[in-house]
């Protein structure tokens, strides 16, 4: 399989290829940062395309206008990923020579490779890492959509034969090649977050509300949280398909420092990786201002039902929040009660002579 982009072809490795590959590979800047050895004479990287680089959606990385080979790009599905994933998932791995970082030559691969991935092998999801003080990379993933998904602490590189701390990233095909981006909410946005909001008031337990507000009184809403604190949407393609705002916890000035959490992602465009994108652009905004403490209050359940899961204690405990009380059968919506959490995650540090918390529109300005 060959493919190919405006300045790149893509195509399978072979021995001839071995002094390009050495070339590069032995520049102690690549390979050490991505978890293996840099490469120590021609004859080694001979042997790596043999019996690594050799085996199945392992492609070489072609400069057009050079015709030489830069760098490396592969899929591994299944079992022979390195991290655990299903059998219609895969995991990218990638590199690229020095003399060729920063011409956007990278994530120009990435996207075709993912688009490969998605159409030709008909893989549901896309995996891809990089292990901390790699930000070249990091940067690579978020400019192809790929949103950041977990932390793998003492995870064993055996190359290297050491461990280290492995961020790992998902994309999915729903969001391949759209743009993701997350901003301000402006009050034109209103009518977007109402369609947003509507289905969890009319269908869910996660907000008490029975009836969704009119648009006036989300104009208010939106007005009152933004005054000081942030209120962002994230956007899929410029559509809106989620938002998520801060509020006071407590009116009394000791409590200045804490504030409540609210996020709502678009129905259709749940479990994508959009509402973990969202906050954290949230706790960003947030601990800009000085905010240290954050609280969110989560309806729960002991056992799922039609109108509540337990998805959103779980989303929240991914992302660091830990359960610290519960107020029992508080809810009454749906002919039934429920339950009501609080769970807390600090952001920032506590001191004995805390700064004034800023106003998040001095901030962003």
């Amino acid at each position: 399989m060959i493919l190919e982009t405006t300045r790149l072809i893509m195509r399978p490795w072979d021995v001839a290829d071995a002094n390009d590959l050495y070339e590069y590979a032995r520049d102690e800047r690549v390979g050490p940062i991505c978890g293996w050895q840099a490469h120590k004479s021609v004859d080694e990287s001979k042997e790596i395309i043999r019996n690594i680089l050799s085996k199945p959606e392992s492609f070489a990385i072609v400069l057009k206008e050079q015709d030489i080979v830069i760098g490396s790009i592969s899929i591994m599905t299944g079992k022979d990923a390195n991290i655990e994933i299903a059998d219609d998932e895969g995991e990218i791995g990638f590199w690229l020579g020095v003399p060729f970082w920063g011409r956007g030559l990278m994530p120009e691969a990435v996207n075709e490779i993912a688009n490969y991935a998605f159409n030709r092998l008909k893989l549901k999801k896309l995996w891809c890492g990089y292990f901390d003080g790699n930000d070249k990379s990091k940067r690579v993933q978020e400019k192809c959509g790929f949103i950041y998904n977990k932390v793998i602490e003492n995870f064993y590189c055996k190359n290297m034969n050491e461990l280290r701390t492995m961020h790992v990233t998902c994309l999915l095909k729903e969001t391949a090649n759209k743009r993701i981006s997350v901003r301000r909410a402006s009050l034109q946005d209103v009518d977007k977050i109402l369609e947003i909001y509507s289905y969890y008031v009319e269908n869910t337990a996660i907000t008490f509300e029975y009836e969704t507000p009119s648009r006036e009184e989300m104009l208010d809403r939106m007005e009152k949280f933004s005054s000081k604190y942030p209120f962002l949407v994230i956007e899929c393609d410029k559509k809106v398909c989620g938002y998520s705002y801060a509020n006071v916890f407590k009116s009394r000035p000791a409590y200045n420092w804490t504030c409540e959490m609210s996020i709502y992602v678009s129905n259709d465009m749940r479990k994508y990786g959009l509402g973990r994108k969202l906050y954290e652009e949230m706790e960003k905004a947030l601990k800009s201002m000085g905010i240290v403490t954050l609280y969110a209050c989560v309806t729960s359940i002991e056992k799922d039902d039609e109108y509540l899961t337990k998805n959103s204690v779980k989303f929240h405990e991914h992302l660091g929040y830990r359960l610290i009380g519960k107020f029992e059968k508080c809810g009454y919506k749906f002919d039934r009660w429920y339950d009501m959490i609080f769970m807390e995650k600090i952001i920032g540090e506590h001191t004995n002579n805390q700064s004034e918390v800023i106003n998040y529109n001095d901030i962003a300005k």
